[in-house]
């Protein structure tokens, strides 16, 4: 065998539902002791989902999450060599796959593990780049540019209130503050929320996504929106979430 196949093989034994027999054999020693690895293997990895995603860890129970990482290792086996960025490859199989969350799972289970994924990112994303070409002065009839450290969410559980969940409808920004470094959460109006999610996609201008809004909601741009708006700009920009204005790409490019 090459090395390229004891690793592979390695691999399966840790990560399948159960260890194969060939795989065994051809990795020699005991078959008792790479059992032994392979729980403690697994082990760590409940234990590391579970601490950063305690709320998650908490929806699913014991048995739940054990059963979760178990589908994880399966059905998408880490890629990453940072720890860090386990627990949202781990929650986008939950999200993608709901099918892993076992029946006995709080119905919140779901939501609360996109939302601590959410948290997760705002804690390790990058920095603004300063003087970033890409980050223009603010205009209107630019599309806009948000910070990294944010992740836009529509949940239909309190998942981010602390406590039991109650079900309700939220638009909620997670980002990083850049003053303290602490992660936070704005809620969002429904009509703010769908220009926000306009905003994330980055593919029209401010006046834009504003407009669309309005026609999803068959409303006008009144004094009373206008108002709305700017405030809801102002608080983007107090918060460090939106940064100014993305310029358009250069000819030819």
């Amino acid at each position: 065998m090459t090395l390229d196949d004891v690793q592979r093989a390695l691999a399966r034994v840790c990560l399948d539902p159960s260890p194969d027999g060939g795989d065994l054999a051809s990795l020699g020693a005991t078959p008792a002791r790479w059992h032994l690895y392979r729980a403690l293997v697994r082990g760590r990895f409940i234990e590391t989902l579970g601490d950063a995603l305690p709320g998650t860890r908490r929806a699913l129970g014991d048995a739940g999450l054990d059963a979760c990482v178990t589908a994880f290792l399966h059905r998408a086996p880490p890629t990453t060599r940072y720890v860090r960025e386990l627990a949202i490859d781990f929650a986008r199989l939950l999200d993608v796959s709901p099918e892993v969350i076992p029946a006995g799972a709080a119905p919140w289970a779901r939501e609360m593990a996109r939302y601590e994924a959410a948290v997760m990112h705002g804690h390790i994303a990058l920095d603004p780049t300063p003087d970033d070409p890409a980050v223009a002065d603010f205009d209107m009839a630019l599309a806009p540019a948000l910070c990294p450290a944010q992740r836009f969410l529509r949940v239909s559980w309190g998942v981010h209130r602390g406590g039991e969940p109650e079900p309700a409808a939220f638009a909620l920004v997670v980002y990083r503050a850049p003053v303290t470094d602490a992660v936070e959460v704005l809620e969002l109006t429904s009509i703010a929320g769908d220009i926000y999610e306009l905003f994330t996609r980055g593919d029209r201008s401010v006046t834009a996504c504003a407009q669309a809004a309005l026609a999803r909601h068959d409303s006008a741009a009144g004094a009373v929106f206008i108002e709305s708006f700017a405030g809801l700009l102002g608080d983007l920009m107090d918060r460090g979430i939106l940064l100014g204005g993305r310029p358009p790409e250069p000819q030819g490019k």
